[in-house]
């Protein structure tokens, strides 16, 4: 039993050597596209549309002239900024002006 899935296991590893050779990727880079795949399916976006979306987050990023630099530094305060703030995005209008009131 172990070692028909040893051999199961082994003729694997030895196809996705040869697949990997035929595409001319490493095993890195293979791996780095496995973590991709995994980030762009947990935001909710499927296997068939990773390409059209990748490529609309580039072209709107570009024509507002964003970096890649300027997208992570906006996330990073927009993800420090959510937890302060108790709402949702769509409520922070409300949010503050209830906050101008109780303040002023």
């Amino acid at each position: 039993m172990i070692n028909d899935w040893r051999l199961h296991l082994a003729d694997e590893l030895r196809d996705l050597s040869t697949t990997l050779k035929k595409v001319r990727i490493s095993a890195a880079q293979c791996a780095l596209g496995f973590r991709t795949a995994m980030v762009m399916i947990n935001l909710g976006v499927k296997d068939d549309d990773f390409e059209s979306f990748i490529l609309e987050v580039y072209n709107r990023s570009k024509d507002l002239g964003l970096s890649p630099e300027d997208i992570a530094s906006h996330l990073k305060d927009l993800v420090g900024f959510s937890k302060t703030v108790p709402v949702s995005l769509s409520e922070i209008a409300h949010y503050i002006k209830l906050k101008m009131k109780n303040a002023g």
